[in-house]
């Protein structure tokens, strides 16, 4: 004990009563009480299932991380084991399954599941090449940072059939989505459930990594230009597409029109979201864009939609049942025959309307709906044409009794009310 007081491994403090003199011992640093505890887990047969007692979700996992790293140098097989124990862990907590049904925009270096991956990156660094050695990893991101990284291939090339989801970002680097496929061998995934893919407007090869299995799938930044093999039927490859996000995508009029059709009838869909699809014949003059279709009226578990910056005059119905939260952001409604609500939107929560030219009629069809239903609804609105109406529209919220007026900005001529 001596010994180790002197050598700074341990630290000794003196607490005196009237009647006694207490002594507390502790570790002079938390890295050096990791480097013992692994010592202990890497040479007690029993001791892993303490650690994995101890992980009761991806935080507690990485609260551990410094242990595994030290564990993985010392007794590699005894790091599989833990890394095969701590699978189900992770595919139970709640960030997990959040993560796998989410879309849109990810903040990676954020997420949790991000930094397990640097930590068995780290813990494969620290273990000899062998093919016994094998660490268990479901959720994998390449970007700028992983892509040539030897030991993220190693991983990946281990847990190929183990792969639950895929974030590609190749926004800010020089390669090809087909570079990066090849490069990790990304084929035949067949247990994948998400992908997420952030482009850099160069042609789609994204029909390389649709696989069957996957239930969400983002699409950021690219270029569709073979009418041949069509964005439609790449997706309809999905054969459980649930979650979908395509924003900022390039198509052709016969693509997009297509497209649309097939959306309309995918009527399983639990979230959509659109943004920035551009004609590529028109893409400089949106309004000469023929009128599309976009009818989700049969999809009976769709909870989410979200609409923004579509080409062309929109024939849109979305009176489903399910849904719970509707934006629609810089569009123009066909006259016609768009139907943004209807009585029977008993789940409706939350409508946001911006940017929108609709009819006086649609408009006025959407506010008598909305006070017929019977319960409380929160919208927002605001810089809707024809402005003439809009106003007009604006001014009965504010003095009917039939809705709260949360805020009212004249200058930026928006509104949020809920329905009494």
């Amino acid at each position: 004990m001596k010994f180790i007081l002197h050598s700074g491994m341990l630290s000794e403090s003196t607490t005196k009563t009237l009647t006694k003199k207490f002594s507390k011992v502790s570790f002079s640093h938390k890295t050096v009480q990791e480097f013992f505890a692994a010592i202990f887990i890497s040479s007690q047969s029993d001791a892993q299932k303490t650690v994995v007692e101890k992980c009761r979700n991806v935080q507690d996992i990485l609260d551990m991380s410094k242990i595994c790293e030290f564990i993985s140098g010392m007794n590699a097989d005894r790091m599989c084991e833990i890394s095969n124990d701590l699978m189900s862990v992770i595919n139970e907590d709640e960030k997990t399954r959040h993560y796998r049904t989410r879309t849109g925009l990810e903040d990676r270096y954020n997420n949790p599941l991000y930094n397990i991956q640097k930590m068995f990156m780290s813990c494969l660094q620290e273990m000899p090449e062998s093919e016994n050695i094998q660490l268990c990893l479901q959720d994998f991101f390449i970007d700028g940072r992983t892509k040539h990284s030897k030991l993220l291939q190693r991983l990946l090339k281990q847990n190929k059939t183990n792969i639950k989801s895929l974030n590609i970002d190749i926004s800010r680097t020089s390669s090809s989505l087909r570079e990066i496929i090849d490069l990790f061998s990304l084929t035949n995934l067949s247990h994948i459930q998400k992908l997420y893919y952030n482009g850099d407007w160069k042609e789609a090869e994204t029909p390389r990594i649709l696989f069957p299995s996957l239930q969400c799938v983002t699409l950021r930044y690219g270029t569709w230009t073979n009418d041949e093999e069509n964005l439609s039927e790449n997706l309809a490859r999905v054969q459980n597409l649930q979650y979908l996000h395509i924003e900022q995508f390039t198509l052709s009029h016969k693509i997009l029109e297509t497209f649309y059709n097939f959306i309309s009838a995918q009527k399983s869909m639990k979230e959509l979201t659109l943004v920035g699809l551009y004609c590529k014949e028109h893409k400089y003059r949106r309004h000469d864009c023929q009128r599309l279709n976009l009818d989700l009226s049969q999809h009976s578990t769709l909870s989410e939609l979200h609409l923004f910056d579509l080409p062309g005059r929109l024939q849109l119905n979305i009176s489903t049942p399910s849904l719970v939260n509707v934006t629609l952001w810089d569009i123009n409604l066909d006259d016609e025959s768009s139907l943004l609500l209807s009585r029977d939107m008993l789940n409706i929560e939350r409508v946001k309307l911006e940017y929108i030219e609709m009819s006086a009629e649609s408009l006025q069809n959407f506010i008598i709906v909305l006070k017929n239903l019977p319960q409380s609804v929160t919208v927002q609105m605001g810089y809707i044409t024809p402005e003439t109406e809009y106003r007009r529209v604006r001014e009965n919220i504010r003095s009917s009794q039939t809705f709260h007026v949360i805020q009212g900005d004249d200058w930026r001529c928006g509104i949020e009310f809920k329905t009494i």
